[in-house]
């Protein structure tokens, strides 16, 4: 079965119950900023959808989610975008489908079931759709990459003042495919990970630079397989190329700071190999995210002390100071649009302001951790986002202080926007180049 027929089957399971589910997902998604997968799986179990319902459920919200700009172009146009978010979810799910799926739009009263009004209805139609798009071409572009490929504005905003719109839209059209990388969770289960994926079919490409990661080729309108965490975890290549910075000088390390650790998945990278550090404080301010994740460090063979505490305000025993850190702070997520596109709704009104918070808190326990990190020693700085009031610009701030120094990453994938002398110092990846999450990755040694 071809992947266009595979969809189609897939889409045919469509009923007034999938639908509300459906709905719901994006309503969820927007009220608390929570991932597809995470609130996808909560719908699943509200609803007990059988296994064909939720294959439906979860392809109907992706590509909800994946032509959100549309929708979102279509409500400002009609006047409409102050809709009740349960009827605003509604019609981002009838647009969806009456956009990839013409045939659709004469069923969509039939499965409305209430939530979307004889008003709204008249503008879900294919022909309607299509003059909207041929709208949308004509815009000036930060407004064109933003409502065409679902880019929340403030992100389509920044990498046409860094790119220009050509690669500007080259990133945005990258982040329509879902990349997802299986890393095995050490040297001795990667032939169990190649088992696991050649018994239930699953292509893969094993991956240049870390022998234990596996990109795998899965259908973009799937969950992910459940897989044993023993075996394998899914971790993005981008976030195991932040822990590859500290490799070979791990063993020398007596006493390591992972600072925003949850859910630990570099924690375990460090603690579980046996050349990590001799003894690892990994801390996170969230108790929840804390209790949620600690199955991810089972495997650990460096004693690891957790610790639920502010990495702003967080002190160390007099006397005693680091060897080595890692700083993945807290951020947008921005640079995770193709892994989770639920983001492209939560980050859709996404602010300077807001931005600008982050970097204050990212700077904070940047310069906690550094103030207790010792002289020479060095620091992995990380973050998960396309902005560079995250990225460069923290980076800038301490430099600008003179508490560290900069050193060239040794993976080094595409330099840091082009703007800041110290480009060619700092690294990025993007997934239409790396095939992984945008990410921002820079290296220091205290002064």
């Amino acid at each position: 079965m071809s992947k266009k027929e595979d969809r189609e089957e897939i889409i045919e399971g469509l009923s007034p119950r999938t639908f509300r589910a459906s709905a719901l997902v994006l309503e969820k998604i927007s009220r608390w900023r929570a991932s597809l997968e995470h609130v996808f799986n909560e719908v699943r179990e509200e609803f007990n959808l059988s296994s064909q319902e939720s294959r439906t459920v979860f392809y109907l919200s992706r590509i909800a989610l994946l032509d959100v700009g549309l929708s979102i172009y279509v409500l400002e146009r009609i006047g409409k975008h102050t809709l009740p978010l349960r009827r605003k979810s509604s019609f981002m799910v009838a647009v969806s489908l009456v956009n990839r799926y013409p045939h659709f739009e004469k069923r969509i009263e039939a499965l409305r079931g209430g939530l979307l009004s004889n008003t709204l209805l008249r503008y879900i139609s294919y022909d309607f759709l299509e003059k909207k798009k041929e709208e949308m071409i004509s815009l000036p572009c930060v407004e064109k990459v933003s409502y065409k490929y679902s880019i929340p504005p403030l992100l389509s905003r920044r990498l046409v003042e860094y790119f220009g719109c050509s690669r500007a839209e080259n990133v945005a059209v990258s982040f329509m495919r879902r990349h997802v990388w299986l890393r095995a969770t050490g040297p001795e289960k990667i032939e169990k990970v190649v088992e696991f994926l050649s018994s239930r079919g699953i292509k893969y490409r094993r991956d240049q630079d870390f022998d234990f990661l596996f990109e795998l080729l899965l259908p973009e309108y799937e969950p992910l397989p459940s897989i044993d965490s023993s075996i394998g975890v899914y971790q993005d290549k981008a976030s195991i190329a932040t822990v590859a910075e500290l490799t070979g000088e791990l063993s020398d390390m007596e006493l390591f700071i992972d600072a925003a650790a949850a859910p630990f998945m570099k924690t375990s990278l460090l603690c579980g190999s046996p050349t990590g550090p001799k003894e690892i404080i990994a801390i996170d301010v969230s108790p929840g995210r804390i209790r949620d994740s600690m199955h991810n460090l089972r495997q650990c063979m460096s004693p690891t002390h957790v610790v639920c505490a502010d990495a702003r305000i967080f002190s160390i025993r007099i006397g005693k100071s680091f060897d080595g850190a890692l700083v993945d702070a807290p951020c947008t997520n921005s640079g995770a649009l193709g892994a989770d596109p639920g983001l492209r709704l939560s980050l859709w009104n996404l602010n300077t302001e807001e931005v600008i918070k982050y970097s204050a808190r990212q700077s904070s326990i940047l310069l906690n951790v550094l103030a207790m990190l010792k002289r020479g020693k060095k620091l992995v700085y990380s973050t998960c986002s396309l902005l560079p009031e995250e990225g460069e610009e923290v980076v800038a701030r301490i430099l600008s202080e003179k508490k560290a120094e900069l050193l060239r990453p040794k993976l080094f994938f595409e330099p840091g926007y082009p703007k800041y002398d110290f480009a060619k110092n700092v690294t990025r990846l993007f997934p239409e180049k790396q095939r992984s999450e945008a990410f921002f990755i820079s290296v220091m040694k205290k002064a």
